[in-house]
């Protein structure tokens, strides 16, 4: 740059346009500098707010974070435990189950022997019953054979001694 420059009429013109305008807007601009100033004093109590919220809801996430891990070890904890209960619980029951049908296969068993006997029993009374019935009818049949041939060699006998 040359010295020329400055020296240019247009140049000193706007140089002093400029000088004019930066004294004729001198108070009002120390006005709106106040109010700048003003305004940037709000934002940055808003800023201390926001940081202020903001270091609080940090605060807030770590205790829920914290909260949840306990959760989540608690959960675990109770999984596991619920699990080993349900296998204590299949256990209890295939022992029950078991118990019940070895009570239900002695039970059934018992039951068999008691019929047994008893059918034995009945089957032995019908037995001796049909036995005697036929002994009977047998010893009856007897008695009659005997008593025609008391009679036949009792008349033979009575035809030879009349004879």
């Amino acid at each position: 740059m040359n010295i020329d420059h400055f020296l240019n009429p247009t140049f000193m013109v706007g140089v002093a346009f400029l000088l004019l305008c930066i004294m004729l807007a001198k108070p009002g601009w120390n006005m709106l500098i106040a109010k700048l100033e003003e305004h940037r004093q709000e934002v940055s109590l808003e800023f201390q707010k926001i940081d202020q919220i903001l270091k609080e809801a940090q605060d807030r996430l770590e205790y829920a974070e914290v909260i949840l891990e306990r959760f989540e070890t608690k959960k675990e904890s109770f999984l596991q435990h619920i699990e080993q209960h349900s296998i204590q619980l299949e256990k209890t029951f295939q022992k029950e189950l078991s118990n019940k049908e070895t009570w239900e296969n002695a039970r059934f068993h018992t039951q068999c022997d008691t019929l047994l006997k008893a059918w034995k029993k009945e089957a032995n009374q019908r037995f001796m019953k049909e036995l005697n019935i036929h002994l009977g009818t047998l010893l009856h049949q007897d008695m009659v054979r005997y008593a025609k041939l008391n009679n036949s060699v009792f008349s033979q006998f009575l035809k030879e001694r009349s004879s």
